[in-house]
């Protein structure tokens, strides 16, 4: 003989049932985030470039080590704001290469914590780009001249790349909160 189940477990079922509709309604498709692969691994082989440039520089900066004047130093002072885009460069490949490792349900959330890194990090770097530019008028020798401005094509090639990963990442990210959209309350 079959019993009926009773009105609170009928309610319990009913309402589990609601609950994994509604969540499987919102979660929505998984990210689509295989675009962001090429240029993430343009950004690794550009640090690396840029890392050979930062070396060549203190190499060139260690040659006036013993001279007078202060070309040691501004060469110097160049190649620590080349290491700081190079760092910045080497943080976002680290952080955006793991995106295949990242939990489905979890992505958006990493995608809109990545975008504001992106965009934090294009802003470092023009800031680099603008102090690089002070300390070139500085120097003199004319190897040191080549590798800043060699360093320079690198670093901007790094904020295109920014901007390229920005524009995938935008719509995977979750939506700004309103008072970042500009709308009321």
């Amino acid at each position: 003989m079959r019993s009926t189940p009773s009105p609170k477990r009928l309610c319990g079922l009913l309402l589990g049932g609601a609950i994994w509709l509604t969540a499987c309604a919102t979660a929505g498709p998984p990210a689509n985030h295989q675009a962001l692969r090429a240029p993430v691994e343009a950004l690794y082989a550009n640090y690396h470039a840029l890392e050979t440039v930062r070396q060549e520089l203190h190499g060139r900066a260690q040659c006036y080590l013993l001279a007078p004047g202060e070309e040691m130093r501004h060469i110097r002072s160049a190649t620590l704001y080349v290491e700081q885009a190079s760092r910045t460069a080497f943080f976002q490949w680290e952080l955006l290469s793991i995106t295949d490792f990242i939990r489905d349900s979890h992505r958006s959330d990493f995608f809109t914590l990545r975008l504001k890194d992106l965009e934090r990090a294009g802003r470092d770097t023009r800031h680099t780009l603008d102090y690089l530019a002070v300390f070139e008028a500085f120097v003199t020798d004319g190897e040191a001249l080549g590798l800043i401005e060699r360093a320079r094509e690198l670093i901007q090639t790094h904020l295109e790349l920014y901007s390229e990963m920005a524009a995938i990442l935008r719509p995977l990210a979750n939506a700004p909160p309103p008072w970042e959209r500009g709308q009321p309350m």
